[in-house]
């Protein structure tokens, strides 16, 4: 593959859910790997366009990808905007906090409805493939996630609402 067949493939797969690459990173990763020997890549030119390097894994690159899916994986780095503005929230208030927090729970919402059609379309049509289990896992992690969001913002919007109570109330003493 190409590095845009590679990154137009994460992009309409199932792994868009919970993996994402720019060119950016894929570049240089690729070009990483064909020096270290795990891809062989070799120019295909194309006619009137620009040159394009397709890229196919080596056997060293298998036994590298087969034991890097053994080691420990690397903790996610946190960055989670919303939550950054709701921890500053005292200085715009819980309306605007409670709008963006409605904005992530329609969110949830959507992200959880894509997910139950793809548990669908896995249970009709690849019930037997011997990834299902895998996918299965995955699958049910990204659902697990949208309804501890969706729990986390009935509660939070709960707590904002009252917040906006009281400070009405204050207001008026």
């Amino acid at each position: 593959m190409t590095a845009y067949d590679i990154k137009t493939t994460l992009e309409r797969g199932s792994t868009r859910h919970f993996w994402r690459e720019s060119f950016g990173q894929l570049y240089p990763a690729l070009k990483r790997m064909e020096d270290a020997g795990l891809v062989h890549g070799e120019d295909d030119p194309t006619a009137g366009g620009r040159p394009r390097r397709v890229y196919d894994i080596t056997e060293d690159g298998m036994r590298a990808f087969v034991g890097w899916l053994g080691e420990t994986a690397a903790p996610e780095p946190v960055r989670h905007e919303l939550l950054l503005k709701l921890y500053f929230g005292q200085s715009c208030g819980p309306e605007v906090c409670g709008d963006q927090v409605r904005k992530l729970q329609m969110e949830s919402e959507q992200i959880l409805e894509s997910y139950e059609a793809i548990a669908e379309t896995l249970g009709d049509i690849w019930v037997d493939h011997p990834d299902m289990p895998y996918w299965r896992m995955t699958l049910r992690f990204g659902i697990s996630r949208c309804e501890a969001t969706r729990e986390w913002c009935e509660e939070t919007l709960a707590e904002l609402e009252q917040l906006s109570i009281d400070r009405t109330a204050a207001k008026t003493i």
